[in-house]
């Protein structure tokens, strides 16, 4: 009994399926009739729009008509062709190096022809260097920046010779009274190192007090006790790290085996816990 009432109620189901299909597919064919006869009942929509009768001229209903003009054969308007700009003249590369009015300074590479009455003054004299930019810069000529072959590293300026020899002069002059004043600054900077290492590590042995210091806080050398930037207590850390590191541990092997600088510090930092 209960499989017959089930495939009763399959075929029930089924009955119901097909006549609303049937049901949806007769709304469908209504529509598209009703919609045709609207379209032929109303030849002109705009008047139907408008609310007018359909037989009544468009003139009557404020409709601008169309303009007819006489009947000639139809020529293609010509398309707009895209005139050619006009390629901007490029100056010469020697107009540039010999154009000395610029206030702003110029690029040039080693190769370049040196501009008249100019002196390529090389980089290693920070004095020199500096002097030269700014009184060049007072007597508005233009400072030339010298690159090498490839552009990837600076050699030097190229300046007036008659302001390099006059910054020369200045340089042989202040040369005694530059180096006491560099000296000075240089035995300040170690006495506040010394003070700071022996502060943050009272135990470290003479010698090594020495060395760290020579190491870390050499003159020029960038290194961290000539840092700006770091406090004192981080200079003092980062000395010792580097001297424990280079004086008392493989990190100096590591490298001789040719492993890169990032990878044997990390090394280093996971075998002895530091950072």
């Amino acid at each position: 009994m209960s499989r017959s009432k089930s495939s009763a109620a399959k075929k029930e189901r089924r009955r119901i399926t097909r006549k609303a299909r049937r049901a949806r597919a007769a709304n469908s064919v209504n529509s598209v009739n009703s919609a045709k006869k609207s379209k032929s009942s109303h030849p002109y929509p705009l008047r139907s729009l408008l609310g007018k009768a359909d037989n009544q001229p468009l003139s009557t209903l404020n409709c601008p008509l169309p303009k007819t003009g006489p009947k000639t054969a139809s020529k293609a308007a010509p398309k707009e062709t895209a005139k050619p700009q006009k390629k901007e003249k490029k100056i010469s590369r020697a107009f540039l190096l010999y154009n000395t009015d610029s206030k702003t300074p110029q690029h040039v590479r080693s190769y370049h022809p040196m501009p008249r009455d100019y002196v390529f003054v090389p980089k290693g004299n920070v004095y020199i260097t500096r002097h030269c930019r700014s009184k060049t810069k007072s007597i508005q000529k233009t400072v030339y920046i010298v690159w090498d072959r490839t552009g990837s590293k600076s050699l030097g300026i190229r300046v007036p010779s008659s302001i390099h020899s006059e910054v020369r002069e200045m340089s042989s002059e202040t040369a005694q009274h530059r180096a006491l004043i560099v000296q000075a600054n240089n035995t300040k900077i170690l006495a506040h190192g010394r003070r700071l290492l022996l502060k943050e590590y009272p135990k470290v042995p003479p010698d090594s007090l020495e060395t760290i210091l020579n190491h870390a806080f050499l003159k020029g050398s960038g290194r961290v006790g000539r840092s700006n930037v770091l406090t004192d207590r981080r200079k003092a850390l980062l000395a010792v790290q580097a001297y424990i590191r280079h004086n008392l541990t493989s990190y100096e092997y590591l490298l001789k085996r040719n492993k890169k600088r990032d990878e044997a510090r990390r090394k280093w930092s996971l075998l002895y816990g530091l950072s």
